[in-house]
């Protein structure tokens, strides 16, 4: 039996109305003392003596909308339950796929990074800051040495990145450069 929100704030009103009724008439106090008679919402049951006919109906009606809406609202957190636990299997499937994809992506652009490095027709400066990228991302095959050594050769191309993207500093870097300024300053004092 699927109940609307329509028809549940309807038995509010209702029920609202019937305690309104109730507390008007002065018979509040009566029906609330006489409430210990009554059983569970499912199990109907009213000891309205002394109450007038015309009373106890609207009680009676009252009591019948309230087991209604009592009952409806177990089976719809019944149902939420069931929806709550459906989501969370869906979001913990979502999360998996999406640490599979995140890996894949992550895994092309490290092979994007690779690549365009390797590409000699491509300026020096995007080829050092993908090496360099690529190293920053841990990998460190031979495509590393080789970024050393093209840095180290392409000393204003290297500064330049490290002025744009710091992080991507690497200290081989700088200990190749630093060894060949000084080779250099040796080499000239020999001459």
């Amino acid at each position: 039996m699927e109940i609307s929100l329509q028809e549940i704030r309807l038995v509010e009103i209702v029920i609202a109305i019937g305690v309104g009724y109730l507390i008007v008439s002065g018979i509040f106090k009566s029906v609330v003392s006489r409430m210990k008679h009554l059983k569970t919402p499912a199990g109907l049951e009213l000891d309205l003596g002394g109450i007038d006919e015309q009373t106890a109906a609207v009680i009676k009606t009252i009591w019948k909308r309230f087991d209604e809406l009592h009952s409806t609202l177990l089976e719809s957190k019944s149902q939420y339950k069931e929806i709550v636990k459906s989501n969370e299997e869906i979001l913990v499937k979502l999360r998996e796929e999406n640490k599979v994809i995140i890996g894949k992506q992550n895994d092309m652009q490290i092979d994007l990074y690779k690549v365009i490095f390797s590409m000699e027709d491509m300026n020096d400066e995007e080829r050092l800051v993908a090496g360099l990228k690529y190293i920053y991302e841990g990998y460190n095959h031979q495509l590393k040495k080789d970024v050393i050594d093209f840095a180290s050769k392409n000393v204003p191309e290297y500064r330049m990145a490290m002025k744009l993207a710091p992080h991507l500093k690497i200290d081989a870097i700088e200990d190749k450069i630093q060894k060949n300024a000084e080779a250099a300053v040796n080499k000239s004092e020999n001459i």
